[in-house]
């Protein structure tokens, strides 16, 4: 992995694949090797700090945060649910962090097609949880 040094980052307002969690963003830190969105680099952030120093720099309770992995949705299903709807949040409208959501979860038995999945922003996915539209 190069030095962090080596990066010239810089922030751009564009539409981006992140290239850590592969979710469309408009706003996104970029550099000629990697694209991630700000929610990625919050992440990385503070785990880089919690390991140097003991403390997170934005997260007050990390251990909210999901300790396991999801069924990847694949990427051609992803643009397919993004394209029907519009890159826009079902719920809201916002066309900012947005991400793919499961209409019913998978813990549910929710399956991981075009059908059972959703556009969604970062806060309607939160104010959602697992329980459903």
């Amino acid at each position: 992995m190069p030095e962090r040094d080596s990066f010239n980052w810089e922030v751009k307002y564009s539409q981006f694949i992140c290239n850590a969690c592969h979710c469309p963003s408009l706003e996104m830190y970029t550099s000629d090797q990697i694209k991630i969105c700000v929610n990625c680099a919050d992440e990385i952030a503070n785990h880089y700090h919690h390991e140097r120093s003991g403390r997170y720099l934005t997260w007050t309770n990390p251990t909210n945060k999901t300790t396991h992995k999801k069924v990847k949705i694949p990427e051609g299903i992803r643009w397919e649910v993004y394209e029907r709807d519009n890159f826009t949040c079902r719920k809201c409208g916002s066309r900012r962090h947005l991400s793919i959501d499961h209409i019913t979860p998978e813990s549910a038995g929710g399956s991981l097609s075009a059908d059972n999945l959703q556009t969604l922003c970062q806060t309607c996915n939160k104010k959602k949880g697992v329980r459903g539209c």
